[in-house]
């Protein structure tokens, strides 16, 4: 057992560790799916689970969703928790999946392996995750952020747009944005625009307000 996965073991043993908001993330996970393009019954793999939140959220949108998750208290929670929806979980290490080009889609949520000094420049993690997509799928990389100059956490990194954009320069048919996820509610899809997450960033910029870094990556064909 390695440090992280005692780390999570621990936390996970409180429920919702994250205090992840249900009435904040159900439309944001609506509009991911639809800008997307993911249809009912589309396979998808949660990387990073953890105790299951965004996994069960893409269920609930008739998306065929297994999560993974290092911490076995973590997947044993989910399991509990969400044992009414359609959704799978399973103990593993993100990175020695047996997955080779089997989803739709991808979609990783802070998860901590991106936590680092390095992550402009180190692809290693995403390298990993690109393979088990299927050619013509995408992975949705989803990390908490916030963009003013003076945010700081004590065990968080928050990166910035330029980070993301360096390290996702060298994949094809990238799109990258920023949510303040409220204005999902309204907007839906079209969040995730170049207009909408400009604005979305500067308020963030300013005010120092969280949201989410999303990078849609299309694999080709």
């Amino acid at each position: 057992m390695n440090e992280i996965e005692i780390a999570y073991d621990q936390k996970y043993k409180t429920p919702n560790y994250f205090r992840d908001r249900r009435w904040l993330y159900r439309p944001f996970v609506k509009a991911l799916v639809r800008k997307a393009r993911l249809g009912s019954g589309a396979r998808l793999l949660d990387a990073g689970c953890g105790q299951g939140f965004f996994s069960a959220l893409f269920a609930e949108y008739g998306i065929d969703t297994l999560g993974v998750d290092l911490s076995s208290i973590g997947i044993q929670l989910a399991k509990r928790t969400y044992k009414l929806l359609p959704v799978r979980f399973q103990v593993g290490d993100i990175l020695q999946l047996p997955f080779e080009e089997k989803f739709d889609c991808v979609f990783t949520r802070s998860c901590s392996l991106y936590n680092t000094m390095d992550f402009s420049s180190n692809t290693a993690v995403t390298d990993k995750l690109i393979r088990y997509v299927r050619p013509g799928g995408l992975l949705i990389f989803d990390y908490y952020t916030r963009l003013s100059e003076n945010a700081f956490a004590e065990n968080w990194i928050y990166h910035s747009v330029a980070h993301v954009k360096k390290h996702f320069k060298k994949y094809r048919s990238t799109e990258i944005y920023f949510s303040l996820r409220f204005e999902t509610w309204l907007l839906g899809r079209f969040t995730f625009s170049p207009s909408i997450s400009y604005i979305a960033s500067r308020l963030s910029h300013t005010i120092g307000i969280g949201g989410e870094l999303v990078v849609f990556v299309r694999l080709d064909q």
